[in-house]
């Protein structure tokens, strides 16, 4: 019960704490579970600054106090993300966001307990990610006999498959759309969630010569595109 409030030092068992967990305190052996994290991250993968929602769960019978620690890092050891309590006020963040803990509001339970928080996955081409937990079931009394340590990973990738886009292979037309902000380069495409929303566009005058592209314009209902070259 030395924790019963939790550990601001890094206790997840990952590689970047130094592998160190609850049992190095509790003075318990540590045995690997695989189903202490459950996420919403699709199979997919996570996309970059999404935010999702993580549970950790901790189940041994007979105990009757229960803690964690979870994190997340790169292939490097490096943290990955940011947690958030998500408004549970019986978890806390620590290691400047980027692991979350238990506090001793609510650890005395039966059998088994459950924490949901959230997660902010990194920026865009940050690579895959591993979620590292430890967990504690007690016996609640005051010495280090009774207590199980348990440890458990769960690897996340990224999701890097190619945004949609609509084809624009007039170069005039794609530099209209460049010009009132829907694209930014040249290349024979456009960001399809940039133009699908679009309610009114005005291209007039651009010296265009073929309109492809404009069906992506899905949500359009106004088109000034007089003074073309359209063929």
């Amino acid at each position: 019960t030395s924790s019963s409030g939790g550990r601001t030092d890094g206790r997840s068992g990952s590689p970047g704490d130094a592998n160190q967990d609850c049992g190095q305190c509790h003075g318990a052996s540590t045995a690997s579970s695989t189903s202490m994290i459950a996420t919403d991250i699709p199979a997919s993968g996570y996309v970059g600054g999404s935010t999702y929602n993580v549970t950790v769960s901790v189940a041994e019978t007979g105990a009757s106090m229960f803690g964690f620690q979870i994190t997340a890092e790169h292939s490097s050891n490096a943290k990955a993300g940011t947690f958030a309590t998500g408004g549970n006020s019986e978890i806390y963040t620590v290691t400047a966001d980027h692991a979350v803990t238990h506090n001793n509001t609510c650890t005395l339970c039966t059998g088994s307990k459950s924490w949901t928080m959230t997660w902010t996955a990194p920026s865009s081409g940050s690579g895959d990610v591993t979620f590292y937990v430890a967990g504690n079931g007690a016996d609640g009394s005051t010495d280090q006999t009774g207590d199980v340590i348990y440890t458990d990973s769960q690897a996340a990738a990224e999701d890097v498959t190619p945004a949609p886009t609509t084809a624009i292979p007039d170069a005039n037309f794609e530099q209209a759309l460049i010009n009132l902000g829907y694209d930014n380069v040249i290349d024979g495409g456009v960001l399809t969630a940039n133009i699908d929303t679009v309610a009114s566009l005005v291209v007039s005058n651009q010296n265009i010569s073929d309109l492809t592209g404009i069906e992506g314009f899905t949500a359009l209902k106004e088109l000034y595109c007089w003074s073309n070259q359209l063929t």
